[in-house]
């Protein structure tokens, strides 16, 4: 009850700091707005006495950790500070709608960060938080693949008894303990210039070459396996009437397991072997690979310990009835063979466009959640 009253007590304080968050522009390829998001929230985790580190990437902003200076197997906390919004499109400021929240990030995930951090502020508030083994991680470049971050989240999981990842909630409440796999593509086809009037059969058109290829690439689907594959851009040639020697495509693959990640990666390679045009040659690279989210009975069972602090705090937990499409820091922690449940961030809608938005009252029981089941850590 110490609890739950501390946390409505807060709650003002944790919408200030949401606003203030969600009106610094940190796009993934933005480092100074995510450097100022990691600015704010390194001054909450000092002031919440944990050991704060940041380190640089290139082009990137820092990636910002969080210890407690207990020895045991480490609770990982995470959440990533980027959002996919440029400047350039306008979509910059908080707005508060009374029962709905909008602007850049406040369902994708900074309401997430909040939801973490108005947690740890009140088990510190009660003294409890030091007694609870947590290291929280705040991934910069998560939204692009977390080409920077992504060793060091690895790294981390060497020594995480589990992670609890703060993308927005879903319908009905429920946790995720599934995602999908994905990985990237691009695919080229080398042909051979020639003049389209004067030589025209001397030439290998890779445009023709490649375009035979994609109904092959999208016949690898099966919705009844959860696999899809979706070719998204098609570039090539120079000029109008040259026969062109070069195409490319680049298409995206999402897949349940490692299993299926195993047997597409074979599928996709085999296609470059197949000859659409005498002549013509395709290659094929892999790009930002995400290993799935597989459920355990690890990750099960921290799911129900988690869900047995929802009565109390408001909320009717399941699990998500199927497979998320998109991946997460879950995918990495679950394949580094972390228990792992994700999905504990506000409920919203419309991540990644314009109209997002989350559900003010979502928060506070999320919240309550979490500081429950962190409590009974600490005990």
């Amino acid at each position: 009850q110490r609890i739950i009253e501390k946390i409505d007590e807060e709650l003002p304080e944790s919408f200030k700091l949401l606003e203030e968050l969600v009106n610094i522009s940190s796009h993934s390829y933005n480092p100074a707005g995510v450097n100022e998001v990691q600015d704010r929230l390194q001054s909450v985790l000092d002031g919440l006495g944990l050991k704060t580190e940041r380190h640089s990437f290139p082009d990137l902003g820092d990636l910002l950790i969080g210890r407690s200076e207990s020895s045991e197997k480490q609770i990982l906390l995470v959440g990533h500070t980027d959002t996919v919004f440029p400047k350039s499109e306008g979509f910059l400021k908080y707005e508060d709608h009374g029962e709905k929240i909008q602007g850049p990030g406040v369902n994708d995930m900074k309401g997430g960060l909040v939801v973490l951090l108005t947690a740890l502020r009140v088990l510190k508030q009660l003294d409890v938080l030091s007694k609870i083994p947590v290291t929280v991680f705040f991934n910069p470049d998560e939204e692009i693949g977390s080409p920077g971050s992504l060793p060091f989240l690895e790294d981390e999981c060497k020594n995480a008894q589990s992670a609890l990842v703060f993308e927005a909630g879903r319908d009905n409440d429920a946790i995720i303990t599934r995602r999908r796999g994905t990985a990237m593509y691009t695919a080229k086809c080398y042909g051979k210039a020639a003049h389209s009037g004067n030589g025209h059969a001397d030439g290998i058109n890779a445009i023709v070459a490649l375009s035979l290829l994609i109904p092959k690439i999208h016949a690898l689907t099966s919705y009844e396996d959860h696999i899809s594959v979706n070719v998204g851009t098609i570039v090539g040639g120079t000029a109008l009437n040259t026969v062109p020697a070069e195409a490319m495509i680049k298409f995206d693959l999402r897949v349940p397991s490692k299993a299926a990640l195993d047997m597409m990666r074979e599928r996709i390679s085999g296609l470059q072997d197949e000859e659409t045009l005498p002549g013509a040659r395709i290659k094929i690279i892999e790009e930002h690979p995400c290993t799935p989210m597989e459920e355990t009975p690890q990750s099960y069972k921290l799911f129900e310990e988690y869900q047995s602090f929802a009565k109390a705090s408001g909320l009717e937990y399941t699990t998500f009835p199927g497979i998320i499409g998109g991946g997460s820091d879950a995918n990495t922690t679950s394949f580094c063979g972390v228990p792992t449940i994700d999905g504990l961030g506000p409920y919203g809608k419309l991540p990644h466009t314009h109209e997002e938005w989350a559900d003010k009252s979502s928060f506070r029981p999320k919240i309550i959640n979490l500081a429950l089941w962190l409590a009974s850590k600490g005990e």
